[in-house]
Order: C-alpha cells, then structure tokens, then sequence
C-alpha cells in the first residue's frame, strides 16, 4: 500500500493512469507573498482586451471569407437573454476602464456606445488598452482599503477596494 497522498497507478477503463492526491503536490510549508492589486487587475484587463481584439479580427476575417453581413454576427446573442456581441464588447471595455479608474481613485471617464463595425469596436477596445497604459503599479497599489461607491439599482453601494477586486471582478 501506498502513503496517503503518494501517487500510486490505478487501472480504469483498460488504461493505466497516474493517481496524484491533492497532498503529494501540497509544499511543505507556504512562503506567502502580498499579490499587489495591479498585478491583479491591469494587467489581466490588458490580455482579456487584447484576446479580444483578436477574437474580433478573426470573426470579420470569417464574415468575409463566409460573406456573411457584420451585422449579423454584431447583433447576435450566445443566448436570448445575453446582450448582442457589440454590447458585450462595449461592457468589457468600460469595466476594465471603470475598475482601473475606481481602485486609483480617478473619474470613470464615459464614452459614448456608437460602435456599428467591427473596426469601431477594434478601436474602441485599442482605447481601452490606451487607457489601461496609463496606469503604473503606484496608482493601483494599497487600494485595497479605498472605499469603492457603485450605483446598482439606483443604491449607493460601498465596499473596500478588496471587495471590489473578488466580489465583483473576479465573478463578473
């Protein structure tokens, strides 16, 4: 018999796989290390955007080899009650600008929802990126006590910078 949290083989299905406990891969101590609230949000912010500025080059270049109108795919909804892909597009972009904007404590700035063409939302989301470059790890760091103030269904709602990163960014 094997050591709990050793790996031992086990046989399923005719082939032999590798069992490994959750306790093998545990260190044996933990070195815990603050994770800066940039580390946390800009960055990530700036490869979800930039995946998406892919996604939507990929998605014209398909309208185009597949002569399907833009405004097809543009209006479409992965299901009813989702919004269509440019609003979706317009979502992501103001929530990276607004929470960068909130943790440093700047003004959200507004732009306006007139995007019509994948170029217009390319551009929208390189503004975004734009944006985002603007920030150094000085305007994020230690906003994990600013008070955030949100309006949801006409309400104030306040929170701490902390609780804004893991409530309400990491499940939006």
């Amino acid at each position: 018999l094997s050591a709990p949290g050793d790996a031992h083989p086990v046989r399923h299905d005719n082939k032999t796989r590798l069992r490994v406990s959750w306790r093998s891969l545990q260190p044996a101590t933990f070195n815990t290390m603050p994770i800066s609230m940039y580390s946390q949000t800009i960055p990530l912010f700036v490869r979800l955007l930039t995946n998406l500025s892919g996604i939507l080059d990929k998605t014209a270049a398909h309208c185009a080899e597949k002569k399907i109108d833009p405004a097809v795919l543009l209006g479409s909804r992965l299901f009813p009650d989702m919004f269509p892909l440019t609003r979706q597009v317009q979502i992501g972009c103001d929530f990276a600008k607004g929470a960068a904007a909130r943790l440093s404590g700047r003004e959200v700035p507004s732009w306006p929802d007139e995007e019509k063409t994948f170029e217009d939302l390319k551009n929208r989301v390189r503004k975004a990126l734009e944006y985002l470059a603007t920030f150094t790890p000085a305007d994020i760091d230690g906003s994990e006590t600013k008070q955030i103030t949100l309006k949801r269904g006409g309400q104030d709602v306040m929170m701490t910078g902390e609780e804004y990163l893991l409530c309400l960014l990491y499940t939006s």
